[in-house]
């Protein structure tokens, strides 16, 4: 065993030491060109935050409480104007109903996400195709990308004051099984 181990280490070894080298030539290549660029202000470029929180899921590992659905819901009913991004949307009775509410109380939302052709999430791009007619009358606005690549990001925007970032996804899966995070600022 320790003969093998050895030998899978050296080739290991070897390759390591070939793949640190082409990153160092590539390192060496880069400061060479970075003078070629501005300099950015970042200071002057950033925005002074109000509040920055963290909210999550449970990290149990059994189905969850809707806890992070339950309090974005919460942020966007004192909105007004809502942009949710996110790659699928796959939603289930409980979560439409809280989508209806919203949009009957006068928030206006839409949602970026995949087309069916951009998604990178087959079982996510069919349950969209499915169920497109019924997110719409939420009263909820889609826009659909319509490109090679697609969109992963998971943000809401809210208004013009609040930022939420982070690994949810609008879909059931995100809301009652996985230990999400967003941050809000």
């Amino acid at each position: 065993e320790r003969g093998q181990q050895g030998c899978v280490y050296a080739i290991y070894g070897h390759k390591r030491k070939r793949d640190r080298k082409f990153l160092e030539n590539l390192f060496e290549k880069g400061k060479k060109t970075l003078d070629k660029y501005e300099k950015i202000d970042y200071y002057n470029l950033t925005v002074e935050t109000n509040h920055i929180s963290l909210i999550n899921n449970p990290i149990n590992t059994s189905n969850k409480t809707p806890e992070m659905w339950d309090t974005l819901n919460y942020i966007m009913s004192n909105a007004e104007n809502i942009l949710i991004q996110t790659p699928y949307i796959i939603m289930n009775k409980s979560m439409y109903s809280d989508v209806e509410d919203l949009t009957k109380s006068g928030k206006k939302i839409n949602i970026l996400t995949n087309s069916i052709t951009s998604g990178a999430n087959p079982l996510g791009c069919v349950d969209y195709l499915n169920s497109e007619k019924h997110i719409l009358t939420t009263g909820v606005g889609i826009y659909e990308l319509q490109y090679a690549k697609s969109l992963h990001t998971k943000t809401i925007l809210i208004d013009d004051n609040i930022s939420i970032i982070g690994s949810y996804n609008l879909d059931i899966r995100s809301t009652y099984l996985e230990a999400e995070v967003m941050l809000v600022i």
